[in-house]
């Protein structure tokens, strides 16, 4: 159990280095581009410039990696739960469709595990409009 927790760390570890080096190299980027050049012309420096310019338009593909790879989590979840023999959904889920055919109860699971994808697909959805404001402004229709 604990070499699971072990590989379990590393790879949280090693995701979260790759977010970062993503992050980096996006921001990286829109900071060479005309609108920051603009700003930094106007007097706009520092900290100011990072978050008010290119962080926002650089946090949108992190957040969609994000919302993918969270969806990915719960729809393996109940697979890699029977796998590794834990008592989660995926065990039950087996359970109540092969052993006892109980299709409510697998039924329920499904419907969770389907309402938990939509609501975090919203959740980012709306984290995306929020910090990006062309998302903002093709989702509230301004101009």
């Amino acid at each position: 159990m604990l070499m699971l927790l072990g590989l379990m760390i590393n790879l949280k570890t090693f995701l979260a280095v790759h977010g970062f080096q993503f992050l980096r190299a996006l921001i990286s980027d829109e900071y060479e581009k005309l609108y920051v050049v603009a700003a930094k012309a106007r007097g706009i420096s520092g900290m100011t410039l990072l978050w008010k310019y290119p962080a926002k338009h650089s946090l949108g593909p992190i957040i969609n990696s994000l919302g993918f790879d969270l969806n990915r989590i719960f729809n393996e979840l109940p697979i890699v739960a029977l796998i590794l023999m834990l008592t989660e959904s995926g065990a039950l889920l087996v359970e109540s469709l092969a052993r006892t055919n109980d299709q409510q109860l697998a039924g329920a699971i499904i419907i969770l595990l389907t309402g938990t994808i939509i609501t975090l697909n919203f959740l980012t959805d709306v984290l995306l409009a929020v910090i990006d404001p062309r998302i903002r402004k093709g989702v509230m229709g301004g101009s």
